[in-house]
C-alpha cells in the first residue's frame, strides 16, 4: 500500500488512480532529465511500483545543448543504478539541433526516442514529469498565441499514445520538498534562466505577477483545464453523433448535410473526420481552410496533409472524400474533366479549387513590367494565337517550351524541377492554344504567344486557388 504518512506519494497515488494511468503488470518508461520534477516522479513511482504492479525502465536523452549535459546523463545513470532499475541513455548528434526553433525540434526528437525505448523494452506507457506549474505555463503560452477550447485543456493527464503525467496535480515546489525530505539531490537546468525563451519569461515574470494578484493562480488554471477537458469530451460525443448523420458509405461525407451545419459544428466535425481518415490530428489552419471551402461551394479541391502529401480531400459529386497516398493514381484518373474555352471578361471555376479570370489588356508592355513573378498570372499575345485559349487537365505525356528556354520539355520534368507534389501534378488545369501549352498556373509560363515589343493586344490571365492547405 501507499506510505500513508507521505503526503506527496498520496497525491501521486490519487492522480494515478483517478485517471487509470496504469494497469497491473505494465512496463513503464520513466523519462528522467535529472531535474527536480522528473527525479521526484521516478522516486515516487519506484515507491508505488509494488502497489501498482509496475516494472520501470529509466530513459534519458542527452541533447548536448549545455555544457553540463554530460553530467546530467551521468547523474541519471547513477540514480537508476542506485534504485536497481534498468536505464537507457542516448546522445543526440549536435547537428540535429542546429539552427532555429531548437526547443520544438528537441521535443519531437525526445518523444521519438521515448517511443523507441518503449518498443525495445516492451513498455506500454511513458511517464513524463510535467507538474501543475507546467500546466499553468502551457495554458498561458497558448492564450498568448491564441487558442480555442481544446488548447485550454493544457497538458493532458493521459494521452491516447500512452504518455502519462503522474505529477500533473502536484506543484513544482511540492516535488522539490519531497526530494528534500528524502535527502535526494537533483540537477538544475541553467537554460531555464535564459529569458530569451518565451516560456522562461512567462515562468520568471508573468506567473509571479499573477500569483501576487491571485495566490491560488496555478490551482485555478488547473481547474480551468479540467473544465475545458470535460467540455471537449462532451463536445466530441455530440460531434461523433453528428458525424454518423452525415457520413455515408466508405467514409464519404454528404456535402448538403455538411453545409446545413453552423460553421463551428461543421469545423469540429471535419476535424474529427480528418483525424479518423488520416490517423493524425489535423492542424487547426487546415480545418479552417477546409471548412471555408465547403461553405463557399467551390469546385473539387485538394488538401495536403503534412510536408509530404499523405492524401487528397476533394469533392466527388455531392460527397466530400478522402483518398490516401497509395490511391493517388485513382485520383489522377478521376480528375480528368472536360476542357473549357476561355473568353475575355469572364471568370471560370475549375476542378481542384482553381478560379480563372480572363481580361483584355490594352497596354501589355506596362502590365508585363508590373506583373509579379509568381506564375499565378500570365499575359498572352492575342494576335499570336492560332485558335482559342482552352483550359484542360494536365496529362501524362504533355510537353511545352518554357519561357526563356529552347526546345520542348516534358511537363513531368518541369514538375520535378519546380518541386510540385505528386498529388498536385495531374488533373490540375493548364492553358493551351491549338494543342500548344501556353501556361501551367502556379508552375511555369510557356514561350508560345509570349509578349513581344510589337504586341498590341493581349489577354491577362489570372489564377487563384481555393480550399487548398499544406500543414506541417
Amino acid at each position: 500500500m501507499v506510505e500513508k504518512r507521505n503526503w506527496f506519494l498520496r497525491k501521486v497515488w490519487q492522480t494515478v488512480r483517478a485517471y487509470d494511468m496504469f494497469t497491473r503488470g505494465e512496463r513503464v518508461v520513466v523519462a528522467v532529465s535529472g531535474g527536480g520534477d522528473s527525479v521526484a516522479m521516478l522516486l515516487a513511482l519506484k515507491k508505488l511500483a509494488q502497489a501498482l504492479g509496475l516494472e520501470l525502465v529509466v530513459a534519458h536523452l542527452n541533447h548536448q545543448l549545455r555544457a553540463s549535459a554530460r553530467e546530467d546523463q551521468t547523474f541519471v545513470c547513477q540514480l537508476a543504478r542506485d534504485l536497481g532499475l534498468p536505464v537507457d541513455t542516448r546522445e543526440l548528434p549536435r547537428e540535429l539541433l542546429s539552427g532555429s526553433n531548437v526547443e520544438a525540434r528537441a521535443r519531437v526528437l525526445r518523444y521519438a526516442y521515448l517511443r523507441e525505448v518503449a518498443q525495445r523494452f516492451d513498455c506500454t506507457k511513458v511517464a513524463t514529469g510535467h507538474t501543475r506549474d507546467d500546466q499553468a505555463e502551457t495554458i498561458l503560452l497558448r492564450l498568448l498565441r491564441g487558442t480555442g477550447l481544446r488548447g485550454l485543456r493544457g497538458i493532458l493527464h493521459v494521452r491516447s499514445d500512452g504518455i502519462v503525467r503522474p505529477l500533473i496535480d502536484c506543484s513544482r515546489a511540492e516535488a522539490r520538498d519531497f526530494l528534500l525530505e528524502l535527502g535526494v539531490p537533483w540537477r538544475e537546468d541553467e537554460s531555464n534562466r535564459d529569458l530569451r525563451l518565451l516560456r522562461n519569461r512567462v515562468r520568471a515574470a508573468l506567473i509571479p505577477e499573477l500569483k501576487a494578484m491571485q495566490p491560488g493562480f496555478s490551482a485555478a488554471v488547473a481547474r480551468l483545464a479540467t473544465v475545458a477537458r470535460e467540455a471537449v469530451d462532451a463536445l466530441d460525443a455530440v460531434v461523433n453523433e453528428k458525424l454518423r448523420s452525415v457520413e455515408m458509405a466508405e467514409g464519404h461525407l454528404d456535402l448538403a448535410s455538411l453545409r446545413e451545419l453552423p460553421p463551428y459544428w461543421r469545423g469540429e466535425l471535419l476535424r474529427l473526420w480528418l483525424r479518423q481518415q488520416t490517423g493524425t490530428v489535423p492542424e487547426p489552419a487546415l480545418v479552417r481552410k477546409l471548412n471555408t471551402a465547403v461553405e463557399s461551394r467551390t469546385q473539387p479541391f485538394v488538401v495536403l496533409s503534412g510536408r509530404k502529401a499523405t492524401g487528397y480531400v476533394c469533392t466527388r459529386g455531392e460527397y466530400l472524400i478522402y483518398v490516401p497516398q497509395d490511391q493517388v493514381s485513382r485520383i489522377a484518373e478521376d480528375q480528368d474533366w472536360s476542357a473549357v474555352t476561355l473568353e475575355p471578361g469572364r471568370s471560370y471555376s475549375m476542378p481542384g479549387g482553381w478560379l480563372f479570370t480572363v481580361e483584355m489588356c490594352v497596354e501589355p508592355q506596362r502590365e508585363l513590367d508590373e506583373m509579379t513573378r509568381d506564375e499565378m498570372s500570365a499575359l498572352v499575345d492575342a494576335d499570336a494565337l492560332k485558335g482559342s485559349l482552352v483550359a484542360r487537365p494536365a496529362r501524362h505525356g504533355d510537353t511545352l517550351t518554357p519561357l526563356g528556354m529552347r526546345g520542348k520539355r516534358k511537363l513531368q520534368d518541369v514538375y520535378c524541377d519546380r518541386h510540385v507534389a505528386r498529388l498536385e501534378r495531374w488533373g490540375r488545369p493548364i492553358v493551351e492554344d491549338a494543342g500548344t501549352i501556353v501556361w501551367v498556373p502556379g508552375v511555369v509560363r510557356a514561350a508560345h504567344a509570349r509578349i513581344r515589343p510589337t504586341t498590341r493586344r493581349a489577354w491577362h490571365l489570372r489564377a487563384t486557388r481555393l480550399g487548398v492547405e499544406r500543414s506541417g
